[in-house]
């Protein structure tokens, strides 16, 4: 007994070990029209895979092997809803290290038919009976193995389902950003105040351009910052941010008739882009339909500041006919989006975190 009992000691690392060399991972996302795989193996454990001359094989000999590594996935990886097959697409390979081991890490997808999708996984299972290969498929954890060689995955979304999740998103950001209603708010107050001198024509027309300038602005860098071109500190996005706010309100109290409002709503319009890209920044664009679910964010922007533009500019063209306009309206709702916006400079530049 005691013989056994150190025998089982002295080989269980060794089968944990043997185990753990048999071990690949794998990552699954759904996307618009089908899945995004990667698949993360030892250079050494291809050997047998993808017949590699040496147990430590070069870059350059993993690099050749790469077409070789993609067809041992499409014969062993493959996907189906209850409409057809999917069709398997390669994409590139990673080489990586992982606890000072070589790695090789393929990308590849697959173009699915409408419907729940089943994904079937026997990597490596071929050549050792033993390997498993373990999964995070949306983010839920799975182990392909002898017996458990498939899985369903679900439905993917298809591109009208992004668009229309995405512009959900950017026009519940809109209503859920103070900032950014203040700063429209503002921008109205001061193009209603025309609408005492002016006909209402000219009054729609200066509000659409300035409001097209606007768009313009963040339209730009929402797209450079989502698409990862441009980065800017969040920090120093969303002070700036306060600040345009605090610029317009003070101009609109102390000018009569503020000039160049064009060209400031579109530079703060670049401003509050990169505010509206921290957003995504938290979602995430998907790696397929990502300029699809970019354009459903913004639209859904623009269909928010309509909004805001629908219902308030008549109210202030409304108010905008009485002489006290100015006096009661302008300067003392100008005055409190200024002090609102100190307020939130103060908090975003020393990091204060008061929550406001």
């Amino acid at each position: 007994m005691a013989l056994l009992l150190l025998a089982c000691v002295l080989l269980a690392p060794a089968v944990a070990e043997a185990h753990q060399q048999g071990r690949s991972y794998c990552t699954v996302r759904t996307a618009a029209g089908g899945l995004d795989v990667s698949v993360e193996t030892a250079a050494e454990h291809l050997v047998p895979v993808i017949a590699l001359s040496s147990r430590t094989p070069s870059d350059a000999e993993l690099r050749e092997a790469e077409p070789r590594l993609m067809q041992a996935l499409e014969d062993r990886v493959t996907a189906w809803t209850p409409n057809g097959p999917c069709r398997f697409e390669p994409e590139h390979i990673e080489l990586q290290s992982r606890e000072s081991a070589r790695t090789v890490v393929a990308h590849v997808r697959f173009h699915c038919p409408p419907g729940p999708v089943t994904l079937r996984n026997t990597f490596r299972m071929d050549v050792e009976p033993s390997s498993e290969v373990v999964c995070a498929i949306d983010s839920r954890a799975w182990v392909f193995r002898l017996g458990l060689e498939e899985r369903d995955v679900g439905t993917p979304p298809r591109i009208g389902e992004v668009i229309s999740s995405f512009l959900g998103l950017g026009a519940v950001h809109v209503f859920g950003g103070p900032d950014h209603v203040l700063f429209v708010l503002a921008l109205l107050i001061a193009a209603a105040r025309t609408g005492a001198t002016e006909s209402g024509w000219r009054v729609l027309r200066h509000t659409a351009l300035v409001a097209t300038g606007f768009t313009l602005g963040h339209s730009l860098t929402l797209g450079l910052a989502a698409l990862d071109i441009v980065r800017v500190d969040s920090r120093l996005t969303e002070s700036a941010i306060a600040l345009s706010v605090i610029v317009v309100a003070v101009e609109n109290a102390l000018v009569a008739r503020p000039r160049y409002r064009l060209a400031t709503a579109t530079v703060f319009g670049l401003v509050h882009g990169f505010g509206f890209a921290t957003v995504l920044a938290d979602t995430e664009l998907p790696r397929r339909g990502q300029l699809w679910a970019l354009l459903g964010f913004n639209l859904g922007i623009e269909l928010a500041q309509l909004a805001l533009v629908l219902v308030l500019l008549p109210l202030l063209l409304l108010l905008a006919r009485r002489t006290s306009y100015e006096r009661y309206v302008t300067r003392p709702t100008s005055v409190l989006i200024a002090l609102v916006g100190s307020a939130w400079l103060i908090d975003r530049v020393f990091a204060l975190e008061l929550g406001i």
